[in-house]
């Protein structure tokens, strides 16, 4: 693991038990180029695409394609990231957790679903409007 200190809390809308950051869908979050095809397995390239993140404000900009009950996940400034992991802004309020290096498909989100046990049940989506 490798400590990051984020510039703000982040933020993940998912279900009432789960921020489902290990949801990485390819082609939705995941391009098909940025994938191929080794040994049988599916590779994603490193530091393009992943898992987003958004700033509480990106997630209130967001909040009409979201259920209602859904809940929104929040992720500590200090944060322990697993190796092999970076994390970058790639435009105004949103983040992505991205591979450092060519990795598999499934350890990416193996890793993803670590950093996950870190974040914590802020607020139901209905009452962000609210925050």
């Amino acid at each position: 693991m490798q400590l990051f200190m984020l510039p703000t809390e982040l933020y993940r809308v998912g279900s009432s038990s789960s921020p489902k950051l290990d949801r990485v869908r390819i082609p939705r979050d995941i391009a098909f180029t940025n994938t191929y095809q080794e040994n049988g397995m599916v590779w994603i390239r490193a530091g393009l695409h992943g898992a987003s993140l958004f700033t509480l404000n990106g997630i209130k900009e967001k909040m009409q394609f979201f259920d209602p009950e859904d809940m929104v996940w929040q992720l500590p400034r200090t944060i322990n990231v697993p190796f092999g992991l970076g994390m970058k802004n790639d435009h105004s309020d949103h983040y992505v957790i991205h591979p450092l290096q060519n990795m598999p498909l499934d350890e990416f989100k193996g890793k993803v679903a670590e950093l996950a046990k870190q974040a914590k049940a802020f607020i139901k989506v209905k009452s962000l409007a609210h925050v």
